[in-house]
């Protein structure tokens, strides 16, 4: 028998996120603790002298293979970047004429509940274009319909997330990217015919040291894509790769 649901923290959460998120914890956390070892080891290792080698000869390395990029993605040379818990600064990000914006919820905010949550309610505003920011003389900005693509950038699969389920650890990846999906799933499923709309939905995973961590993301990714009933494989997402120990 399944381990019972826990009660989510209250904040806002929109409600049947448990039910989304929970099988998700459930399933990937014992993998993601997995390759967090296989870090720790590949840390000791070079630390003992032993240099990280390639994996042994695949159709990764052998095909004759190419990413399929859509068009309204084609150029990203110039992105701009910044804290995503703060709404003057992603309503001026999303007003730039930058092809690229990546707000960020890992290393430009603090990774406390309370900035965890601004930044994803932020996120999740910018997305569907509601996002509105008024400063102290009153004066209000909101963000401009424009083309320009949004990289969400989760926090990093070392962090945990110690507030979302009373008593026990997620991974702060996992609950960051679930949070955003579900709470645009609508769009989603809309893009399906508004391919337009799929350039605002993007995620730009960060620091991934091996190929089997890249797995991790694609099938985390593809359970929710399936879960929400869009085709697996409609999410893009932009990875930066880490360096090795």
């Amino acid at each position: 028998m399944p381990p019972a649901a826990a009660p989510f923290t209250e904040d806002g959460l929109p409600a049947g996120f448990p039910d989304f998120f929970l099988p998700l914890h459930r399933a990937f956390e014992p993998r993601r603790r997995a390759l967090l070892d296989a870090r720790r080891r590949s840390l000791k290792s070079a630390r003992a002298g032993r240099m990280p080698d390639y994996p042994a000869p695949s159709e990764a390395t052998r095909g004759d293979w190419r990413l399929s990029v859509p068009a309204w993605a084609a150029d990203q040379r110039n992105q701009i970047t910044g804290p995503a818990d703060n709404a003057k600064l992603l309503v001026a990000m999303c007003n730039t004429n930058d092809p690229g914006c990546m707000p960020d919820g890992e290393d430009s905010i603090t990774t406390d509940w309370e900035h965890v949550r601004a930044a994803q309610r932020n996120i999740a505003a910018a997305i569907r274009g509601t996002l509105t920011y008024t400063d102290t003389s009153g004066k209000s900005s909101k963000i401009k319909s424009s083309r320009q693509v949004m990289f969400y950038r989760p926090r990093g699969l070392n962090l945990d997330e110690a507030n979302a389920l009373p008593g026990e650890n997620v991974s702060g990846s996992l609950f960051d990217l679930a949070v955003i999906f579900f709470e645009t799933a609508a769009l989603r499923r809309e893009a399906v015919k508004k391919p337009d709309l799929a350039a605002k939905l993007c995620f730009y995973i960060p620091k991934t040291e091996s190929f089997e961590e890249a797995v991790w993301y694609s099938d985390v990714l593809a359970t929710m894509e399936e879960t929400i009933g869009i085709t697996v494989g409609t999410t893009k997402s932009m990875f930066l790769i880490e360096s090795l120990p």
